[in-house]
């Protein structure tokens, strides 16, 4: 545990060599700590090493699959490349963490700019009316999914995925309309 806190006090004092440090030595000794990994993940990511964030954070979906936040902290680091085959790795990656996490506002928002950097700018509408509706403004929800809906073809499950969030959102987004300032 000490060990553990130390390398978190050096990396919030962005001493990223000595945190480095820290964390090595407790991987050397609990190898198989998901989290572990993680964090050394999550610290050369803020530090902007993110190509060197990518490997710890995959080791840490290795090794335990099936936990959402570690399969986002994978995804988005793979997204922060911007490189078309990482950008497909994370969309699947944050497919799987949607699946075990589907009001997880924060990975419907990676997913939103995957989307976006992948060019299908009505999957990104549809993904940040999704990210606005489970971080709750309604009124962005309903305006990124009237958008995707207009974009995404008829009959799709997008397109139906879209409608929803919309109804669900009216009302909220009507009141919005109302309060807006020259209404």
């Amino acid at each position: 545990a000490g060990r553990y806190a130390r390398a978190v006090a050096h990396y919030r004092a962005s001493d990223l060599d000595r945190a480095t440090k820290e964390i090595d030595r407790l991987l050397a000794d609990y190898p198989s700590n998901p989290y572990y990994h993680e964090l050394k993940g999550q610290m050369l990511f803020e530090h902007g090493k993110v190509a060197d964030a990518i490997a710890p954070h995959r080791r840490s979906t290795e090794l335990s699959p099936n936990t959402a936040l570690l399969k986002l902290n994978l995804a988005r680091a793979l997204v922060s490349t911007e490189l078309d085959q990482n950008v497909r790795e994370a969309d699947t990656i944050l497919r799987e963490a949607l699946r075990l996490e589907p009001d997880n506002g924060f990975a419907w928002s990676i997913l939103a700019r995957a989307n976006s950097l992948g060019g299908h700018d009505d999957l990104a509408l549809l993904a940040q009316a999704e990210a606005s509706f489970h971080y709750g403004n309604a009124a962005s929800a309903h305006r990124f999914a009237s958008l995707a809906k207009a974009k995404l073809p008829a009959g799709t499950p997008e397109h139906q995925q879209a409608n929803d969030i919309i109804v669900a959102t009216a009302e909220e987004a009507q009141k919005a309309r109302r309060r807006a300032p020259g209404r």
